[in-house]
């Protein structure tokens, strides 16, 4: 009799299908074309940053002095080399397992919405914050993936699999360490869909004994991150940086802890419904709102349909979820202070602007009764629209950033291309001339409307601190710089104070045996 053969291929997949589901794999594909294409311009093109310009083929070696001891090690899967294509796939692979996580741990099931919800993550102007920095772009949406499947595994509530999660938070914060933030946030989120789904049916402390083992291997990610790290820096001798306060990561005083948690609640409210962020059109404000009324209303149809208000143990608990999310959002107000936190560090924010997909998703009506099928289609609709509304313009803000990096590009490349003309056609000049660059250089600049944190606008380029770099990789040109300390001296001359300032005639001339430019 014959034997039966298996390929081991189909045994495989198999054996996948078991954990990966067709929906997953339809978010998958989604997010991964969805992030192509809002993200194309940027894919398409090699834009100035003053990081990405010093670190062009740098492969994150000095990660380890910000705390980041994972950095090299995911940079060389793009070679340590900044591709605007190749890091720009890589980390939209990498963006879409994290979505494709996040999605199935807020346990979306209908196509739809989920894909709604996964064009405002993908589009959301943090990730195009995050490109910006091209150098770091695939390894902090690895970090992203990475905070997504340690909530996934620790949400399982078998030992094993929790202590995977916590391992997965520590290895995203190897990467990034913002990235807890979006680890809690969804553990919030997810809690909150629990109670309100009845998880527990009323056993308000089984929800406290799941909460508190939540709390605690998320914590348990910390102390392995903290771990490795200081075993990092004890092998390599490494002294971590004192910028923005890295040096000083888990030493907080109550009043300082007090004043971050303080701050962290407040820029919450700002950043939706005030312009103490400039990022978003004017009526942003109104799309927030209209996201956070539809979760309230989410929340409040949930609260009395399966008439939670009859367990008082489970009010308080989702009282005090509700009341630490948007902290939760924003934790890492209170893991960096206010004065160390960028654009790049703010994803966590993105789950509100979500509600109306995930109340979408379950929103259900009485199929005998007409009129609320009506009011139904019609809340559905609206739903529908608020959702698209947001993913629309996070894209539209997204693809602004891209267009005025593309401007400052070309204004920028024609700057340094005069300026290096003028440069070696001095008589004279050599290669071995002395060369200072003093002073800050202004241009004629287009509009600009954007504060997203890695999108240099206008002059910002052109006074990068990473200037030598850019004229290098950029034009071709390498000058025999004189020390940055030299460039005061020089300053303080009277033949410098004599000198018009760029472009003028007479910007460039050689002083005690070095050509100067003057800026400034």
């Amino acid at each position: 009799m014959e034997e039966t053969q298996q390929n081991p291929l189909d045994r495989m997949l198999a054996q996948w299908k078991k954990y990966i589901s067709r929906f997953d794999c339809t978010v998958f594909c989604g997010s991964f074309l969805l992030t192509l294409l809002v993200h194309l311009y940027m894919f398409t093109h090699k834009f100035i940053n003053h990081d990405d310009a010093h670190g062009l083929f740098d492969s994150c070696r000095k990660g380890l002095a910000s705390g980041r001891w994972l950095l090299f090690a995911i940079s060389r899967v793009t070679d340590s080399f900044s591709s605007a294509w190749l890091s720009g796939v890589v980390g939209a692979l990498f963006l879409a397992l994290g979505v494709t996580v996040t999605i199935k741990v807020l346990r979306f099931r209908r196509p739809l919405p989920a894909l709604l919800a996964v064009f405002t993550l993908v589009s959301f102007p943090v990730v195009a914050s995050t490109y910006a920095y091209m150098l770091t772009a695939p390894q902090y949406f690895f970090a992203l993936a990475c905070s997504a499947l340690g909530v996934l595994l620790i949400r399982r509530d078998k030992l094993p699999l929790m202590l995977l999660g916590s391992i997965s938070i520590a290895l995203a914060m190897g990467c990034y360490q913002s990235y807890f933030s979006y680890a809690v946030a969804l553990t919030v989120l997810s809690l909150i869909l629990d109670v309100c789904e009845q998880r527990w049916a009323g056993r308000w402390k089984d929800c406290f004994v799941t909460c508190a083992k939540y709390v605690l291997f998320l914590v348990l990610g910390i102390l392995l991150y903290f771990a490795i790290l200081k075993l990092r820096l004890w092998q390599t001798g490494t002294q971590l940086l004192d910028y923005q306060g890295i040096d000083q990561m888990g030493k907080l005083d109550l009043p300082t802890l007090a004043g971050r948690i303080d701050a962290a609640y407040r820029v919450f409210a700002k950043f939706y419904l005030g312009r103490a962020f400039p990022i978003f059109h004017r009526f942003f404000p109104v799309l927030a709102v209209l996201c956070i009324l539809s979760g309230i209303a989410g929340l409040a149809v949930n609260f009395f349909r399966r008439r939670l208000y009859r367990r008082p143990g489970t009010v308080v608990l989702l009282a005090l979820m509700v009341l630490a999310y948007p902290l939760a959002s924003n934790l890492v107000y209170v893991m960096a202070g206010a004065p160390a936190v960028h654009t790049v560090m703010l994803y966590s924010l993105v789950f509100t602007l979500l509600f109306p997909a995930m109340v979408l998703d379950r929103l259900s009506v009485p199929a005998h009764k007409p009129s609320l099928r009506r009011l139904g289609t019609a809340a559905a609709a609206l739903l529908l629209a608020l959702q698209f509304l947001c993913g629309y313009e996070c894209a539209v803000i997204t693809n602004r950033a891209y267009f005025y990096m593309d401007l400052t590009y070309e204004n920028s490349y024609a700057f340094f291309v005069k300026l290096t003309g003028r440069i070696e056609s001095y008589p004279g000049f050599t290669t071995e001339t002395p060369v200072a660059l003093v002073g800050r250089a202004s241009m004629p600049t287009p509009h600009i409307n954007t504060q997203l944190t890695g999108v240099l606008t206008g002059e910002s380029a052109i006074n990068t601190y990473s200037r030598k770099s850019v004229i290098y990789h950029f034009t071709g040109s390498s000058y025999n710089y004189v020390p940055d300390e030299a460039l005061t001296a020089i300053a303080q001359t009277e033949a410098y104070a004599a000198m018009p300032c760029y472009p003028g005639d007479g910007s460039i001339q050689m002083l005690d045996g070095v050509l100067v430019v003057k800026f400034s």
